[in-house]
């Protein structure tokens, strides 16, 4: 009996012994912080370089023009492609040809049906070949009929492509403005006005700032399946103010592992609203293991980290 009750309490502390487990914080001192994202932003159209409207250092923002490529010849294209439009537009509308087709098509039948009248009535009145005249006019009218209605299905998809000419004429003068892709600074004008520019060539490089990246070794001992996603706290010394934190969450853990002392590298997404975190500044992570975010990392570069939550991951019962 004694046994049985020993056998039943191991099994008991075997299945709650996975929730008995506690999350514990990792402490990760030699940390710094990376830029997260930097982007080379290219021209997409060979020209001139008529303006550039930033300057190094400069904060800007997604989608604000930051550079402008001589477009006077795709304004000329795409004033053309409109009038083009506007023609072709005015043909697809215009049923004229069938209704004047329709008209003489039906003329050529009374006249038709008229001779015919006159041959039963009075015998050789009308000739064989007046005859053959007003039956090749009325086959006549069925085919300039016929080739009315298909001229005006032509017309209008040839208009549906003079839009398409037209659009292409709006991307071509949009290839032209060299836009930023995120909200950062920046760092570097690769180009001045009046310089020739090639398609894919560097013009502007933009630093993302408002996240960056934390960055540091783990200990092998601290390794765990469950580091990832993984709330965390960053704490930087700012001169001239107390310690200052910030939120983040583990989005990378290196599986590889350096062969002598087996630790691995390890970073954090991290929220910097201000700026303050600038690239090569020394950090301390506490990773909050197995305690998540309220909400998962956003993909915007200008939306805010999640904070932490008190939200354990349940543990795996293998």
């Amino acid at each position: 009996m004694r046994s049985q009750v020993v056998k039943l309490l191991s099994v008991l502390v075997l299945l709650c012994g996975g929730a008995a487990v506690v999350a514990e914080d990792v402490q990760i001192l030699s940390s710094f912080i990376r830029v997260s994202r930097q982007v080379e932003i290219p021209a997409s159209e060979a020209g001139v370089l008529a303006r550039v409207l930033v300057q190094e250092g400069q904060m800007v923002t997604q989608g604000q023009l930051l550079a402008q490529i001589d477009d006077t010849d795709a304004k000329v294209a795409a004033r053309r492609a409109q009038r083009d439009l506007a023609i072709a537009q005015r043909a697809a509308q215009s049923r004229l040809a069938i209704e004047f087709a329709g008209k003489a098509l039906g003329k050529a039948k009374v006249e038709l049906a008229r001779a015919v009248d006159a041959k039963r009535q009075v015998p050789n009145s009308v000739s064989n070949a007046r005859m053959d005249d007003l039956n090749l006019a009325v086959e006549r009218g069925k085919f300039e009929l016929q080739l009315s209605e298909q001229n005006f299905e032509v017309a209008g998809l040839t208009a549906k492509l003079k839009e398409s000419d037209v659009e292409v004429a709006k991307r071509g003068l949009e290839r032209r403005r060299i836009v930023s892709s995120i909200d950062g600074l920046v760092v570097e004008k690769s180009h001045e006005v009046g310089e020739w520019v090639e398609p894919g060539r560097t013009v502007i490089k933009v630093l993302l700032l408002k996240r960056v990246r934390a960055e540091g070794f783990i200990q092998a001992k601290d390794i765990r399946p469950d580091l990832m996603g993984s709330a965390v706290t960053v704490t930087a010394q700012i001169p001239g103010k107390p310690a200052v934190k910030f939120q983040g969450r583990v989005t990378f853990v290196n599986p590889e592992r350096q062969p002598v002392n087996g630790q691995a590298r390890i970073w954090a997404e991290v929220d910097n609203p201000d700026l303050l975190l600038a690239p090569g500044v020394p950090v301390s992570m506490t990773v909050h293991v197995g305690q998540l975010a309220e909400s998962s990392l956003p993909n915007s570069s200008d939306s805010a980290l999640p904070r932490i939550s008190s939200q354990k991951k349940q543990p795996t019962n293998n």
